[in-house]
């Protein structure tokens, strides 16, 4: 998190975590429980509105979309192809929510990789970092698969034809191991001091 203070307040950041708050707020850090003595004064470097635009979090709640979406299908698909296309009585199989979810799969994926690019742009100032660089792949393939799985769905006729519904599937785990890797990826990048500022000189 970021936080817009009066000049007249100075800020500090728990080294553990990137917590920031006012240097008159006391106790542990609220969001990892380390010790007071973990902060350290801190100096924000980065403009209000990129402040405020990271503040928003667009790409990590689209991330969260985009991974309940694939668990969603997959879950869907599974109840389906086990004799299963109705969950308190209503149709989930081919016909009904599976081809909802499958049409709109594609569609968080891309809103996802748009949001994605211009958060690195944005927090990082560059998408060509290392891990960037594979989550940058790993959403290219995963909307590759979506788009795949959208395609195995409709050739299926309604899940008639029995080789297609199987490559269906395996497209929809190939999403769903996709969406876990970027989540996880996503996770390990989420740095809140290094993009937004710097902590101040001791001594």
């Amino acid at each position: 998190m970021s936080v817009q203070a009066p000049e007249s307040r100075e800020l500090e950041a728990c080294r553990l975590c990137g917590f920031m708050r006012f240097v008159d707020q006391s106790g542990p850090c609220p969001a990892c429980n380390a010790p007071e003595s973990s902060f350290k004064p801190y100096a924000q470097k980065i403009s209000k509105k990129r402040a405020k635009l990271l503040d928003m979090d667009v790409h990590p709640i689209m991330t969260h979309f985009a991974i309940t979406a694939a668990i969603s299908i997959l879950l869907v698909f599974v109840f389906t192809i086990t004799g299963n296309p109705w969950i308190f009585s209503i149709p989930i199989g081919f016909g009904a929510m599976l081809d909802l979810l499958v049409i709109l799969f594609p569609i968080v994926v891309s809103l996802t990789a748009i949001t994605g690019i211009f958060d690195g742009k944005n927090r990082y100032q560059t998408i060509l970092s290392r891990f960037l660089k594979i989550k940058l792949f790993a959403g290219i393939s995963l909307l590759g698969a979506s788009l795949g799985t959208l395609l195995l769905h409709f050739l299926s006729v309604g899940g008639s034809i029995t080789w297609i519904v199987g490559l269906e599937g395996a497209a929809i785990i190939a999403c769903f191991i996709l969406s876990m890797l970027l989540g996880r990826i996503g996770a390990k990048l989420k740095c809140n001091v290094v993009p937004m500022g710097r902590f101040k000189e001791e001594g």
